[in-house]
């Protein structure tokens, strides 16, 4: 008689010992499929384990799924239950919250992005396009993660489609406003005000760096301020692709994390 046991990823993790901040991070994850259904288990597998201190979602939080729209059509959707909250119900990630940014799916209908911004639930946690949490890992050690909205930056004021377009316009987001010079001047800022900490991990759902695909002038720069200033990690969801670099002479973690 053979006997076969099955050990998945999670079982086979062992936590690193000592003081630690532990972070899930999933990225193009909003389908209401099957994978999603399954990527949920494992997740709620891996926090039974690592009991992290919070999910981070590199956006795309919603797809069309079981409706007919990208994104969301109001702040009550369906999608915020049936693709998320009970989604992601597990007993140990029930109350574990979800630091967000946005994809480009989550423009593709008409002000979706601001539905997810005003949504009310304690555990998504999305106050703006650009924001900051910063953690304390150790007596005087403390890790300050940056949250960027990079869609502007990767598609120019045109956007990928009619609605993100007319999105960006309804934000006076405008090529007269100058909101992408804007929008890396507060990055660029942002990581200089907290240069100090330990660590400084950015968050957006583009790409900066990738073999897959080129980048945008602005995503570059993006790149430009992460090695100058010695950024320790930058995630990023959108290439469906699960990779890992080492850039700026080995000293930052550029992740690719897809669900």
């Amino acid at each position: 008689t053979t006997t076969t046991t099955t050990t998945t990823v999670a079982q086979a993790y062992t936590p690193i010992p000592g003081p630690a901040q532990d972070f899930l991070i999933l990225g193009d994850w909003g389908t209401e499929a099957a994978a999603q259904i399954s990527v949920a288990q494992e997740v709620n597998n891996w926090a039974a384990i690592t009991q992290p201190n919070a999910i981070i979602s590199v956006g795309d939080n919603f797809y069309n799924g079981n409706q007919t729209y990208d994104g969301i059509q109001s702040a009550n959707d369906i999608k915020f239950t049936e693709a998320w909250k009970n989604m992601y119900s597990g007993q140990n990630i029930a109350n574990v919250p979800w630091w967000t940014v946005l994809g480009n799916h989550d423009w593709y209908t008409i002000n979706s992005q601001v539905y997810e911004l005003t949504f009310k639930d304690s555990r998504w946690i999305l106050p703006d396009f650009f924001y900051t949490n910063r953690v304390q890992v150790d007596t005087g050690v403390y890790a300050t993660f940056i949250f960027i909205e990079t869609d502007l930056l990767a598609y120019g004021f045109a956007g990928k489609t009619a609605e993100m377009n007319q999105n960006f316009i309804n934000m006076g987001w405008t090529s007269d406003q100058n909101t992408n010079k804007k929008q890396l001047a507060w990055i660029e800022n942002t990581i200089a005000q907290y240069n100090n900490d330990q660590y400084i991990i950015i968050v957006g759902h583009h790409p900066t760096y990738t073999c897959v695909t080129d980048v945008t002038a602005d995503l570059a720069a993006v790149q430009g301020f992460i090695n100058k200033w010695g950024v320790s990690a930058y995630v990023n969801g959108h290439s469906h692709s699960m990779a890992g670099y080492v850039t700026n002479s080995g000293k930052t973690l550029v992740c690719h994390a897809f669900m």
